[in-house]
């Protein structure tokens, strides 16, 4: 049988190992959260820097669908910046 103080140290290394668990659980999903705000703002920068290239090369008279194809974006994206 235990003894008290020995059944108390338990109970709170059990909490303590609970506690911890939970905290390492959050600092994974924080984590995990930081990769996929990165990634989505890498995404965000090629896409304005496509769009950046396509008005330029629009300004410069190249057709439509050969600004398409440079920039790799859809017709109806590179329609939409004419006049911008």
């Amino acid at each position: 049988m235990m003894s008290s103080d020995a059944k108390t140290l338990a109970e709170y290394l059990s909490r303590l190992k609970q506690e911890n668990d939970i905290i390492n659980g959050q600092m994974v999903k924080y984590n995990e959260g930081l990769v996929k705000g990165e990634e989505i703002g890498k995404e965000i920068g090629r896409k304005q820097n496509a769009l950046e290239i396509a008005r330029n090369l629009l300004n410069r008279n190249l057709a439509i669908g050969e600004v398409s194809q440079i920039v790799g974006l859809p017709l109806a994206e590179i329609e939409g910046l004419r006049g911008f």
